[in-house]
């Protein structure tokens, strides 16, 4: 993967602001679910798709949903219209970039690796809003009870994700802070501010 092979689309989606930081939340939460889920699951979109990202911001003035995705050059203009379809009702930016540092080939594994943890996260958020927030209750739980909760999360998520289906590696991407060397460390950390101020969909 090099600047030359891709793309890196970029979308933000701006959100109501308005209310308390819960409300923000829940408001971006519903746009994950709907226009998000919608346009990255569609499917001109998971055809060409190499990369996959969903960030979100929320602020006390504005708050902001994005998505990253990293697709061939050719197809810019198909993936452009198929993902306008699910965005219509909404305010949004788009930018496209092929010389962004993340595109660099020295990412390509962690771009994988993100990738399946989005996947993740979209299993887990486009569902009823009941089952949505057991999700994130259980999410929470474990991570707040254990320093590495891979073994609590991996049958979780064998039940609960179609996408789930390399699991060392994406519960390794999912916990990288605590599991790669800090020279690998700060580069990831580095990747995921340059794609967003909060890569975490489900938080």
């Amino acid at each position: 993967m090099t600047p030359q092979d891709v793309l890196l689309h970029r979308w933000t989606l701006s959100v109501d602001g308005a209310g308390d930081r819960a409300d923000s939340f829940r408001a971006m939460e519903a746009v994950i679910t709907r226009e998000v889920g919608a346009a990255l699951r569609d499917p001109v979109v998971r055809e060409h798709v190499s990369g996959l990202l969903i960030h979100k911001r929320c602020e006390r003035e504005e708050s902001e949903v994005g998505f990253v995705i990293i697709a061939p050059p050719e197809v810019a203009d198909t993936l452009g219209m198929a993902v306008s379809r699910h965005l219509e009702s909404r305010e949004w930016r788009h930018t496209v970039s092929d010389t962004d540092p993340i595109l660099h080939p020295a990412f390509a594994e962690y771009i994988r690796g993100l990738r399946e943890q989005t996947e993740i996260a979209l299993d887990l958020h486009c569902v009823p809003q009941a089952e949505l927030r057991q999700h994130q209750c259980f999410l929470i739980r474990v991570c707040c009870a254990s320093a590495d909760p891979r073994y609590q999360l991996h049958p979780y998520l064998v039940r609960h994700s179609r996408a789930y289906v390399r699991p060392r590696a994406v519960l390794g991407t999912l916990l990288y802070a605590r599991t790669i060397p800090p020279a690998s460390r700060a580069a990831a950390l580095t990747l995921e501010h340059r794609l967003g101020h909060d890569t975490s969909a489900m938080g």
